[in-house]
């Protein structure tokens, strides 16, 4: 319901919604219990969406190597390299299933070099539109034919030539019939972009982080089984990606300690980092780390954690995610970007009470101020425009401002911004009228009594006096606001009542 952004002096925004995009993880998985002797499989035999994530070099008795290749339909013993670099299969070599069950022999058809993002598709699989590099076997036709669903039927599908973007979605068959080979064409996507903050609340587009803190990035992603999913940090300023901060989560637990949100995002993607999916040094292999995650499918949830507090420069940045073999854009069509604000963590933040959270329309809600320094009053301010009714007619500036109650270091002294003849004045509930930076008493005398025209009411706001302790703490009365996402605005501290209210 609420969200604290920042206009003009003001200082600090939070935000609590929801977002969408992605990164890369993992975890190797060793094998035991299966002899060396033991007469192994084919590829072929692999079941559709096979995920191989080890080759046993020369026979089952060899050391375990990553690699990350994926079985794309019927295909055979022919594979698909979603992976960043080339991966070369030699007659005899084991390949590991993700999860270590299961083990198949490569045999001479299968012996390939597989380049990245490149390989073999056969009937049964899932397409994407923008593909390029991709070898379709085991159809009867070169060309296919749409048979239903998403504006495919009555289409044709040339399987010599790449999947244009524009390809209709759905199923196409090589006979035109629901019985012929078919494969299913889809856009690739990211369904979800999600940037949340060390306590796991979503971060708004624009939002405010503060420098000692980390944030999680989560998305959901449909296209990894066709190629590896890339997210940056970008800096706006410089279009340099900043890769400082990467942590895993065990990393992120001993730097911050234990929360409920590594949990949570650890069941859905793993605890590995992806050094290269942010172009740093030290992943040189390019494999797609989420292929090693036994939670993960070709499509799911993907996790990245970054500490920002490496990233040292306050400012605006953005995450970009993009699919890798896309820069310069030139394969599938994905991106996404999402940006927020890095501000310093001593400027002032307000935050709801942790019982705040989640309220209903009616409630009382207990926001903070911290950060700040004792004995400072800031300006806390909603639009008129939030109100549940807006007021109209002459209204008394003590009625306007009661959505701020009078509780513990704020409500005392509120007042309403007001618009004069294209001038914004502040009139507070005691009778004194500010204007352009100064107390303007005398020259609105018909302000000056406490009413105001409520037409012309553009914010509503108080002063709260930042205690002792270094918080400041008031109240809204939820019922007098409507029951859409309310802007919650902070501003500038100052010494006194009088500058605070100047200054706004």
């Amino acid at each position: 319901m609420f969200t604290t952004t920042n206009r003009n002096r003001q200082i600090r925004a939070l935000v609590l919604t929801a977002l969408m995009v992605t990164s890369l993880f993992a975890g190797t998985v060793a094998l035991t219990g299966l002899a060396a002797s033991q007469e192994l499989p084919s590829v072929s035999e692999a079941p559709d969406g096979t995920i191989f994530s080890q080759v046993q070099r020369g026979g089952p008795d060899a050391d375990f190597e990553r690699i990350g290749l994926v079985k794309r339909g019927n295909s055979g013993n022919l594979l698909y390299n979603p992976s960043t670099d080339t991966t070369v299969l030699e007659e005899g070599d084991v390949l590991v299933a993700r999860g270590g069950e299961q083990r198949f022999l490569v045999n001479a058809q299968a012996a390939q070099s597989y380049r990245g993002s490149s390989g073999f598709v056969g009937p049964g699989a899932t397409v994407f539109q923008g593909e390029q590099d991709t070898r379709f076997v085991g159809f009867t036709s070169e060309t296919l034919i749409g048979i239903e669903n998403g504006g495919a039927e009555g289409e044709t599908l040339d399987l010599n030539q790449t999947v244009p973007r524009d390809q209709d979605t759905g199923v196409y068959s090589d006979d035109g019939t629901r019985d012929g080979n078919s494969l299913t064409i889809q856009e690739p996507r990211v369904s979800r972009f999600d940037i949340l903050n060390q306590n796991g609340e979503r971060i708004d587009a624009g939002g405010a982080v503060e420098e000692d803190e980390f944030l999680i990035i989560r998305a959901d992603v449909n296209f990894l089984g066709a190629e590896r999913a890339e997210i940056k940090l970008i800096d706006p300023a410089s279009g340099s990606s900043v890769t400082d901060g990467l942590l895993t989560i065990d990393e992120a637990r001993e730097e911050f300690g234990d929360r409920p949100v590594f949990d949570e995002i650890e069941a859905d993607a793993g605890k590995e980092r992806s050094d290269r999916s942010l172009g740093k040094a030290g992943d040189n292999d390019g494999l797609d780390r989420s292929l090693f995650n036994p939670n993960l499918g070709t499509r799911d949830t993907i996790v990245l954690v970054q500490d920002l507090g490496p990233v040292e420069k306050a400012g605006d940045y953005e995450y970009e995610v993009i699919s890798e073999d896309d820069e310069p854009y030139g394969d599938l069509d994905v991106r996404q970007t999402i940006e927020f604000r890095l501000v310093s963590a001593d400027e002032p933040v307000i935050n709801f009470a942790a019982e705040n959270r989640t309220l209903v329309q009616g409630d009382f809600a207990t926001y903070e101020i911290d950060r700040s320094t004792a004995g400072d009053t800031h300006v806390v301010s909603i639009a008129a425009e939030d109100l549940r009714t807006r007021p109209s007619g002459d209204v008394e500036v003590d009625d306007a401002t009661r959505v701020f109650r009078e509780y513990n270091d704020g409500g005392f002294t509120s007042g309403v911004l007001v618009n004069v003849d294209g001038e914004l004045v502040a009139v507070l509930d005691d009778g004194r009228v500010f204007n352009d930076g100064e107390d303007a008493t005398d020259e609105f005398p018909d302000l000056a009594n406490g009413t105001v025209p409520g037409r012309d009411i553009q914010e509503i706001f108080t002063l709260v006096e930042i205690d002792s302790d270094g918080l400041g703490i008031n109240q809204l009365d939820t019922g007098l606001l409507d029951d859409t996402s309310i802007d919650i605005n902070l501003y500038d501290g100052f010494g006194s009542t009088e500058a605070a209210v100047a200054d706004y």
